[in-house]
């Protein structure tokens, strides 16, 4: 069974964490996202993966011992299906696909086995969801898929959610014209349940799409459960009176001075938070130094190399981009820092 794993998108709703790292390669607990589900590949007897990127490198470092690699790029972007599609181009293998923001304790034998004995040329992995806002949902009569809708926002009851991992036959794209752009979830799937030609297998057991920092703060304390729910990378140090609420996980060489309060926050290598400083479920990229006193509000991302004042405030759900400089006392929020703006935003606060 060959095994495909999409890697190439440019992850924007992580932004601007995925400015210094692909989507994959988020750190999740002391190891990227794409190691996990690489080592649960592998433990189920998958030990060798073609992964599909874009422009970005640096994949390699998130692969286990005893896997084989195989690293294909794009030349340009072409859709989930536009991009599967090339990489079937002359085979009669089945193949495995898998979203590379997956994390994920689900029985990928049993979707294989599945797919053999159902019989038809796409399998989707299918999880009972309640919320329905962000990913496809399909409708089902015994285990063929009649219907397939993505992102529908609402979803009447029977429908349940594709877990962003299909096997499909080559013959399921060989209609597509080649080199063209196509989504698999919009385009293709709908027209190949209109043919009976999709099935749909249920699958249960832990499973995350880390699409958003809701998702990626998440998935830490999935990580780290059981257990204490802290990681503290190599070098990193905690001063006794300083707060730590789990999930909380510390990079390498990560700085916590005496009364800082950290409550469900990620901060990845050589951040450095001064005493009496706040952070509440948010995410820091390498390098960023909290002043004394600062606070930053849930879900907020700051992008590498940020330097927050003494006392300043970063407000919820705010994202700051790499090398800004907030002044001290300055209390800036999601209106006062432009994406497109970039570095620039120092100089306007």
């Amino acid at each position: 069974m060959r095994v495909l794993i999409l890697a190439g998108g440019r992850g924007r709703r992580l932004w601007p964490l995925t400015l210094s790292r692909p989507k994959p390669m988020l750190p999740v607990g002391d190891r990227p996202l794409l190691a996990h589900l690489l080592e649960q590949l592998r433990a189920q007897g998958f030990p060798r993966v073609e992964l599909l990127a874009g422009a970005r490198d640096g994949f390699r470092e998130a692969f286990p011992p005893g896997m084989r690699l195989t690293v294909r790029r794009e030349a340009r972007e072409l859709g989930t299906a536009g991009a599967v599609r090339a990489v079937v181009e002359g085979s009669r293998r089945p193949l495995l696909v898998l979203m590379g923001d997956l994390w994920l304790r689900l029985d990928l034998r049993r979707l294989v086995r599945h797919h053999r004995e159902a019989g038809g040329l796409v399998t989707l992995a299918l999880l009972r969801r309640r919320d329905p806002g962000r990913l496809g949902y399909a409708r089902c009569r015994g285990a063929t898929v009649e219907r397939f809708v993505e992102k529908p926002g609402r979803v009447a009851p029977g429908f349940l959610a594709s877990a962003g991992i299909y096997v499909l036959e080559p013959a399921a794209l060989s209609w597509l014209p080649p080199g063209q752009r196509r989504d698999f979830g919009r385009e293709v799937l709908p027209r190949l349940c209109e043919a009976g030609s999709v099935r749909g297998c249920l699958l249960r057991g832990a499973w995350r799409d880390v699409g958003e920092v809701r998702d990626y703060l998440a998935v830490q304390g999935d990580m780290l459960t059981p257990g204490p729910g802290l990681l503290l990378g190599a070098d990193s140090r905690v001063e006794a009176t300083a707060q730590l609420q789990p999930p909380v996980v510390l990079g390498r060489g990560c700085r916590v001075e005496r009364g800082a309060r950290l409550e469900g926050c990620v901060l990845w290598d050589g951040v450095q938070v001064e005493a009496g400083a706040v952070l509440e479920r948010c995410v820091l990229a390498d390098g960023c130094v909290v002043g004394e006193g600062a606070r930053v509000g849930a879900r907020a991302m700051l992008g590498a190399r940020v330097t927050l004042g003494a006392g300043s405030t970063v407000e919820p759900n705010t994202r700051v981009p790499p090398d800004v400089r907030i002044p001290a006392g300055r209390r800036v929020g999601p209106a006062d820092l432009s994406r497109r703006g970039g570095p620039r935003c120092a100089s306007g606060l």
